[in-house]
């Protein structure tokens, strides 16, 4: 399912989109299309829904479980990139959300803030490079990964229950 970028902002230039106050749909996800560049300011927030693990990218039949923003320019997000679970969601260790396609340079210099995990997880998001079906572009990724500290203590559990000698 394809909505516009006009039902999630609160202005009307949505054919040249070059600044974005706000954008944050609620209990529901989409894939927004922009025909343009999306600039995110530093004082604003974006919000993406994550529902499930399907990106609804691999037919009109199966609707997308998260948000996303296919974007034929460049995206920058200087402001708060939040992330929202929804239909119960439990994200699990692996789990790779592409929020966002870009054919143009992806950029990231804001903050971020997202539900705790459980089970020693935390959130990891990067910018990547590889567009949409082999096309050049840009992506930004919200990932679940181990957190640091499970790391070290996976790793010290790890050197003591192998130093213990069997008799």
């Amino acid at each position: 399912m394809s909505r516009s970028l006009a039902a999630i902002l609160s202005f009307a230039a949505v054919a040249a989109v070059t600044s974005v106050a706000s954008a944050t749909v609620t209990s529901s996800a989409a894939i927004y299309e922009v025909f343009g560049s999306v600039s995110v300011a530093p004082t604003s927030t974006a919000t993406f829904n994550i529902g499930g693990r399907n990106s609804g990218l691999i037919g009109p039949s199966v609707p997308p479980e998260f948000d996303q923003f296919v974007v034929t320019g460049d995206f920058s997000l200087a402001g708060t990139l939040r992330i929202n679970l929804f239909n119960d969601f439990v994200p699990v260790l692996g789990d790779s959300f592409t929020l966002v396609h870009a054919l143009g340079d992806v950029t990231f210099s804001g903050k971020f803030t997202a539900p705790a995990l459980a089970g020693g997880l935390s959130w990891q998001v990067s910018v990547g490079s590889g567009g949409m079906f082999g096309a050049e572009g840009s992506t930004l990724v919200a990932s679940v990964v181990p957190a640091p500290g499970a790391v070290a203590l996976l790793a010290v559990g790890g050197l003591v229950s192998g130093g213990r000698r069997r008799r």
